[in-house]
């Protein structure tokens, strides 16, 4: 049995960017399913829409956040609005945090540091409860450490 790909369907197919997806867009042949369940003009609507979420999408600071293609059919993925060119330029000109080369985006014109780092009156308080327990809090089992923390102290969880 030969697949029969429409002219419609294989331009969607051409403008979804792999590289956006994670380098694979998924099975052709369900997409094409999810893309049939569609009327005529609804699919001219979703190529348009597609491609230009595209073109926003690699111009975007985290343009590898996309699902494969049947599931950006399915989910309707194609009718999120495109950000205006106001909000493009807001996310352009966000600061990095300095703090330790964190380089996290700092949100707020008036700070220099992240929300992880804003001085806080209870940060002497918890680093001395963090050195009191011994534990760190950047291990990659942290919450098993705690747990197991708390089983020594002879609470039940």
């Amino acid at each position: 049995m030969t697949i029969k790909y429409t002219e419609r369907f294989n331009t969607l197919w051409n403008i979804y960017d792999n590289t956006l997806a994670h380098g694979k867009k998924g099975s052709k042949f369900k997409a094409l399913q999810a893309f049939e369940k569609y009327k005529e003009d609804e699919q001219d609507r979703i190529i348009f829409d597609t491609k230009a979420l595209m073109r926003h999408f690699k111009q975007s600071f985290q343009p590898d956040r996309l699902p494969h293609l049947t599931t950006w059919l399915n989910g309707r993925y194609f009718d999120q609005p495109i950000p205006s060119q106001m909000e493009t330029k807001h996310v352009e000109n966000l600061k990095e945090c300095t703090f330790d080369n964190c380089h996290v985006a700092v949100h707020g014109s008036s700070y220099d540091v992240c929300s992880r780092h804003i001085p806080s009156q209870h940060d002497d308080r918890l680093r001395e409860a963090w050195k009191a327990t011994k534990l760190d809090r950047n291990s990659t089992t942290l919450g098993a450490d705690c747990r197991e923390y708390i089983k020594s102290k002879g609470y039940n969880i």
